[in-house]
């Protein structure tokens, strides 16, 4: 175990941790002391023998490129007080198979987990409204990933090279981008909830996607998207909405479809 020597600077209203020396040895734990708010870039910048790091109750922010290039880094434990990871936060983590988002986080800059080539799941947070550019960019495992019924936006490249089978994106979006899900060699059916348009090259170099599933709005909106789709053979399904006849049928009591209501603003499983 190595020992860790910390730097700090002294502001006003906060003490803020800016560095950090001393990571040496063939294996280092960091348990960060309580009472900084802020990891600063670039804390661990660059720290190969970095393998567990454990972040305060008092953490509210990590900063771009924190632990950019910690290249043995295997298990980091967020606190529920953390709102924001900056961009680059987690590139090239190359050993870091799965991360706790806690739902305290409001936003993720891009390129924060890219070439995170070990990570094999993530739930993302609940209240999370961009997927920004090449957020999980070659995650070649990321196999399992759940996204927020509050998400509005998935940008360019932002799940290229991933390795999931199928993925929902949920009917909260209303903006998605070309190339989101490029290079998806592993995707092979893929239901989009919501009734934004879908550009062109949303799906580009996705050779073993088979089955398609979206709504008649976005089926609309989307010529070019669907064109190219049958051109590849890809078949295309279209989400029905449920009457409430038929909702009421399977089942659904009153209390049900008002919670339904209430997420959704509208009857559609």
């Amino acid at each position: 175990m190595a020992k860790l020597d910390y730097e700090y600077s002294y502001k006003k209203d906060s003490k803020k941790l800016i560095t950090s020396v001393g990571l040496e040895g063939s294996g280092c734990d960091v348990e960060v002391p309580d009472g900084e708010d802020t990891i600063y870039t670039p804390t661990f910048n660059y720290c190969p023998n970095l393998e567990t790091v454990e972040l305060p109750k008092s953490i509210k922010e990590i900063n771009s490129a924190a632990f950019r290039k910690c290249t043995s880094l295997k298990t980091v434990k967020l606190p529920f007080s953390i709102s924001y990871i900056g961009a680059k936060a987690f590139y090239e983590c190359n050993l870091l198979k799965e991360i706790n988002l806690p739902n305290s986080i409001w936003e993720i800059g891009l390129e924060a987990f890219s070439y995170c080539n070990s990570l094999k799941r993530i739930v993302l947070p609940d209240n999370l409204k961009t997927i920004p550019t090449k957020m999980f960019y070659n995650c070649e495992s990321l196999k399992e990933i759940t996204l927020p019924k509050s998400l509005e936006k998935i940008d360019e490249f932002a799940f290229e090279g991933c390795a999931f089978e199928s993925i929902t994106l949920p009917k909260s979006i209303k903006n998605l981008n070309r190339f989101s899900f490029t290079n998806c060699n592993n995707l092979e059916e893929i239901r989009i909830e919501s009734k934004c348009k879908i550009p062109d090259c949303f799906l580009a170099g996705c050779h073993n996607l088979k089955k398609i599933y979206m709504t008649q709005e976005s089926f609309n909106l989307s010529p070019i998207f669907v064109e190219d789709c049958i051109n590849m053979g890809i078949e295309i399904n279209i989400i029905k909405e449920k009457t409430l006849d038929e909702l009421l049928n399977e089942g659904k009591s009153f209390k049900e479809l008002s919670k339904m209501y209430k997420e959704n603003n509208e009857l559609i499983l």
